[in-house]
């Protein structure tokens, strides 16, 4: 099975998974696996935690209605490449982080889970409605990481980070290097650098609406030359 037609059924079971579920369906606004296509040996994975709400109302209608319909092709365009989607996270991946960079036009982009929520809480509040829907999204990662065989996996938030370092479906995650916050007591986290199973993991603090603003620039400023300087682009 190429990675591509992995993909579908991905996204097919991530649907039904949705669709039997009455707490599910009726508390989110549905599930996206893959805001990007898929394809092997790639340069980078960009993983957030969950898909939240798109431009601050209940999106994407036409996906789930696509789903709906039994049509699970996979996104044909990239949001984090230039010219791509206009939310926060992505303006801040393309522009501050990568500028522009044409390794976007190679990467994945995906999410750790599945469901899209207003907000991180909502999502794990959900979660614990359908266990086998975690398991899923977790198997899944696990199953794409070695599909796509990425040279970086770049992950936001450390939810993120925290749910790769404690899933037992890896060998090994080793943190190599980590800085703290320049505002505050020290004990909050603007990036970090690890291995998993061999592949190397950026983590950085996650550019939700409700942090994105709280980061003073120069505190952006310092992940993308972390990113940068770490992918040597």
């Amino acid at each position: 099975m190429s990675i591509q037609e992995w993909g579908r059924d991905v996204q097919r079971q991530a649907y039904e998974i949705w669709d039997s579920n009455v707490e599910l369906r009726e508390s989110s606004d549905g599930v996206q696996p893959f805001t990007s296509p898929l394809q092997p040996d790639v340069p980078l994975m960009i993983m957030g935690y969950n898909p939240g709400t798109y431009r601050g109302s209940r999106d994407r209608p036409e996906l789930m209605q696509q789903f709906e319909k039994g049509v699970f092709d996979l996104p044909s365009e990239r949001d984090y490449v230039a010219g791509g989607q206009d939310y926060r996270e992505a303006e801040l991946i393309r522009e501050t982080i990568f500028r522009n960079h044409d390794i976007l036009t190679e990467s994945i982009e995906t999410n750790r889970y599945y469901l899209r929520t207003s907000t991180i809480g909502e999502h794990d509040t959900l979660r614990n409605e359908a266990p086998e829907y975690i398991d899923f999204c977790r198997d899944k990662t696990a199953e794409l990481i070695e599909r796509a065989d990425p040279d970086t996996i770049l992950a936001f938030g450390m939810r993120t980070h925290k749910s790769l370092r404690d899933d037992d479906r890896y060998d090994e995650y080793n943190i190599i290097r980590e800085q703290s916050r320049l505002q505050g007591d020290g004990s909050r986290t603007l990036f970090l650098e690890a291995t998993l199973d061999g592949r190397q993991v950026l983590i950085f603090t996650h550019p939700s609406p409700k942090n994105l603003p709280r980061l003073i620039e120069k505190e952006k400023e310092l992940i993308a030359e972390f990113v940068r300087g770490a992918m040597d682009i």
